[in-house]
């Protein structure tokens, strides 16, 4: 039994913070039971990532890259978050060399938390950030100007990809 994300998506609240959140196969299979349209025989990825469940694939595939390292898994799990969405999600990437950031990002970033998940609207599109490298600072820090001129790479996908909500 798997969740079908893409029913989940549409569920009303609360019923769809309880179903991305719970885990617990005993009560999944309760769940599956009660509201078997939000569960499916075949794994399928969601069309729209909860921010919750990207933190969480973040900071399990960083505690795996980096066993010794757990507060800095849980750091990275904060803002990367390109390593655990599909190749298929397009992505706009940003780097200091061959496609740098523009100005009217960069003015949306300043005072904004250090995290992934960070909307910014860009030549009439919605997008989220999903890396900001390098993204070394105290978990919750703001962006200022001095850590700006640190910034190498920033990736965005469209914001339909991501639900900053839940």
């Amino acid at each position: 039994m798997h969740k079908n994300w893409v029913a989940i998506a549409t569920a009303p609240s609360p019923l769809k913070e309880y179903l991305i959140a719970e885990e617990d196969p005993k009560i999944l299979e309760r769940l599956a039971v009660a509201f078997p349209e939000y569960f499916s025989s075949q794994p399928a990825e969601p069309s729209c990532y909860p921010a919750s469940l990207l933190r969480k694939r973040a900071k399990a595939h960083y505690e795996e890259q980096s066993p010794k390292n757990l507060l800095g898994a849980a750091q990275d799990a904060e803002f990367e978050w390109d390593t655990v969405l599909p190749e298929s999600i397009p992505r706009i990437i940003f780097n200091s060399s061959d496609n740098p950031i523009p100005p009217e990002i960069w003015k949306q970033l300043i005072g904004q938390k250090i995290q992934g998940g960070i909307p910014i609207e860009w030549q009439g599109g919605r997008y989220v950030t999903i890396f900001l490298s390098p993204a070394t600072s105290r978990k919750g820090a703001k962006i200022n100007q001095k850590f700006m001129e640190f910034v190498q790479q920033l990736y965005l996908v469209p914001a339909r990809f991501i639900d900053l909500e839940h």
